[in-house]
């Protein structure tokens, strides 16, 4: 049977990483919803630039 303090302590640094790795869970979550949005805005803007592009050379000829 562990010693009480042992015991004890394990489960302090047990709570410890938990609530460190919510933490950081949460704010890797939060980073992955930026870059989404980024992905997003790119491909938007590529788009754009796409059709902006095809439209000088239209212009062009």
């Amino acid at each position: 049977m562990p010693e009480k303090g042992r015991f004890a302590s394990a489960t302090d640094e047990q709570l410890k990483d938990v609530k460190w790795l919510r933490a950081h869970f949460k704010e890797l979550q939060q980073a992955q919803e930026r870059l989404d949005v980024a992905e997003k805005t790119i491909l938007e803007l590529k788009t754009s630039v796409k059709e902006l592009s095809e439209s000088v050379n239209k212009l062009k000829s």
